[in-house]
């Protein structure tokens, strides 16, 4: 019997690509000047020492042949007589990191998530009397879960989230999901579709359970969201998005998975749909969502329709979110249709953006339902490694007896890609 333990686990899936392919695509997404990310870090070094000390004693310089191995690298040294810090970095992340490690390590300070001690005062900086040099151990730091949407940022403005960002930056994070203001391109989507308003509100959860809503397990409990709601959060969605922006760090949009309203039988009597399964004992009014057949053409359409919408609204950013099976069974074992729910959404994505990477909970597999064969045939119509490329993004651990790797797929701990 073989024991598995997941820990925080996301599967990305893309186009044929080499390794040094998504490298690329991960540097030039949304890439601002050199001088645009010095500044971001600079601002961000006055937010976060304020009046502790003159933040123009910081010289922020991106040097894009400082990377090593196409990895995050930041120097350290002193100028002008030892009275400012220079900090060399490839990135705006990498200089934030820089910064943090100079705070840390020379001033005793600290920023943490709750608040923040910056031991600095008016008097000169300490001395770095050697240079330091570090690299990331790691190309891709991913932060987030995509269920801490509704665990904490749900309740957050401006304020925090621009706090977070920082904190972010400054541990180095450079990829993190974007999913504020999912619920934005639906309403457009669906009136075009013919839904009412009313159907609309109603499919909706409420913001403590927007996360299992986006994820296909819930639908209108806690709701309705009023309009006030969509509108705050959009705007907010476009200032983080524009924060990510100036601080390099890339971004993961949300994507059609295939869930819609149940009144869609009223508009589309001769298509083809299913019905996902009850979530821990949420009943069906609260649960089984409607899904579109992906079989059927109409499961396109939508797919497209959607991610379009989120394309005009926020931009192509490279990166997309869609879950499917998410702690719910398919309604068959059947390997061909596992494959084709997967390769449904996987078309439906790269039709709005041919370069799209799909990330991808592999929290689905942790359920008996999920053998070998089933992985194998889930995962067959994406392509991956060479013709068809599968990545693992956070650290994860399986403890089993024996071997398990999902046919090649090779589902291991990458903490150092």
């Amino acid at each position: 019997m073989k024991n598995k333990i997941f820990i925080s686990i996301c599967l990305i899936f893309t186009l044929p690509i080499n390794i040094f392919t998504i490298e690329t695509h991960l540097l030039n997404q949304l890439r601002k000047t050199n001088s645009e990310y010095e500044s971001a870090v600079v601002d961000l070094i006055h937010r976060t020492i304020g009046a502790h000390h003159n933040f123009d004693d910081f010289i922020v310089q991106i040097d894009n042949d400082l990377n090593m191995n196409n990895l995050d690298t930041f120097e350290l040294s002193m100028v002008e007589e030892n009275k400012k810090l220079l900090i060399k970095a490839n990135s705006a992340v990498a200089a934030s990191w820089g910064f943090n490690y100079y705070l840390k390590y020379y001033t005793n300070s600290s920023i943490f998530w709750s608040g923040k001690n910056i031991n600095l005062d008016s008097s000169q900086l300490p001395i770095v009397y050697e240079k330091i040099r570090l690299s990331s151990k790691d190309y891709v730091r991913f932060y987030q879960n995509i269920c801490t949407y509704s665990y904490s940022y749900v309740w957050w403005d401006w304020s925090r989230w621009e706090y977070e960002i920082d904190w972010m930056a400054l541990n180095g994070i450079n990829m993190v999901y974007a999913q504020t203001a999912a619920e934005f391109p639906w309403i457009k989507v669906l009136s075009d579709m013919g839904f009412t308003r009313e159907e609309i509100d109603d499919f909706f959860s409420g913001p403590a359970y927007l996360a299992w809503f986006r994820m296909g397990n819930l639908k209108k409990f806690g709701g309705p969201l009023p309009d006030s709601w969509h509108q705050d959060q959009l705007e907010l969605q476009m200032q983080i998005l524009e924060r990510y922006r100036q601080l390099g760090i890339r971004y993961v949009l949300p994507a059609f998975a295939g869930f819609v309203p149940d009144q869609i039988r009223r508009i589309y009597p001769l298509n083809n749909f299913t019905t996902a399964s009850d979530w821990i004992g949420f009943n069906c009014n609260f649960s089984c969502l409607t899904m579109v057949d992906p079989l059927d053409p109409l499961f396109s359409r939508i797919g497209i329709a959607y991610n379009r919408e989120v394309i005009r609204l926020f931009g192509a950013s490279g990166f997309y979110s869609a879950d499917v099976f998410n702690e719910m069974l398919p309604k068959s074992g059947d390997l061909e249709y596992l494959a084709i729910v997967n390769q449904a959404v996987f078309d439906s994505l790269i039709a709005v953006d041919e370069t799209a990477i799909w990330v991808m909970q592999g929290w689905v597999f942790n359920q008996d339902f999920w053998n070998r064969t089933r992985v194998e045939a889930f995962l067959s119509r994406i392509p991956i490694v060479e013709k068809k490329f599968f990545f693992c993004f956070l650290k994860f651990y399986f403890i089993y007896t024996g071997s398990f790797d999902y046919i090649g797929f090779i589902l291991r701990d990458y903490s150092s890609f």
